[in-house]
């Protein structure tokens, strides 16, 4: 190999490593944003219940304030019924008080439902904070990992870039600017492996003159198609 191309080849696995140390680092973040959005979906589901129980709560009292008018109904129709002077009075009062009754007992079945209902959403809330609690201590357990590891990784890039910058000090300028050209514009990879005659990132035939300048390995050939600098595997 020339030492021009293994020049190149040395920026080359360093931007490589760099790439794919700074995608990690990228993706770190994104999963404690994934906890961080189940915490909330969870969080929602709480709230939700909840206002499913002060509604329920609301009708309970509405319910209660309606069976309280009927008995207060109920006294008052006993009360008048030692004053009534015919049967027929009597009787009608008598009617009275007993749809009053059945108007409550199944207001009072009315409120055991809610009630059940209620309970069912104490017993929902119950373990939505369960999982929320356990969601939160995996996020904060996620939080302190990702700290640690993003503050590695740093530093990781850091040396990285030191090595790639001294590595650039030793390319001519006009190849460093095409190079980096090239990095910009190919989707972070500016060089390509050529195996068994084909170009290792776009998959195009390399043709045969191409492939003896880079057998000879002093001239700085490119792809046909992709543009990448081409080189071959030791």
């Amino acid at each position: 190999m020339s030492n021009l191309i293994g020049r190149l080849r040395k920026v080359h696995n360093l931007d490589n490593e760099l790439r794919r140390y700074r995608s990690y680092r990228d993706s770190r973040p994104a999963e404690l944003q994934e906890k961080e959005r189940e915490c909330s979906d969870i969080d929602r589901q709480r709230v939700l219940v909840e206002e499913k129980k002060k509604d329920i709560n609301l009708k309970i009292r509405h319910v209660e304030g309606q069976v309280r008018e009927l008995e207060e109904k109920v006294d008052r129709f006993k009360g008048q019924q030692g004053q009534v002077k015919t049967n027929q009075e009597f009787h009608a009062l008598k009617s009275e008080i007993l749809g009053c009754e059945a108007d409550i007992s199944r207001l009072e079945d009315q409120t055991l439902e809610l009630f059940e209902s209620n309970e069912l959403c104490d017993q929902e809330i119950s373990g939505i904070e369960e999982r929320l609690a356990t969601k939160k201590a995996e996020m904060e357990v996620l939080r302190k990992e990702v700290e640690k590891d993003l503050l590695g990784i740093d530093q990781d890039i850091k040396e990285f870039e030191s090595k790639r910058e001294e590595a650039t000090t030793l390319l001519e300028e006009h190849l460093l600017e095409d190079y980096e050209n090239l990095l910009s514009g190919c989707g972070g990879t500016a060089m390509s492996e050529v195996a068994d005659g084909f170009c290792q990132e776009c998959s195009v035939q390399v043709i045969p003159n191409q492939l003896n300048l880079l057998s000879r390995g002093d001239t700085i050939v490119k792809c046909k198609l992709c543009g990448r600098i081409l080189y071959l595997q030791d």
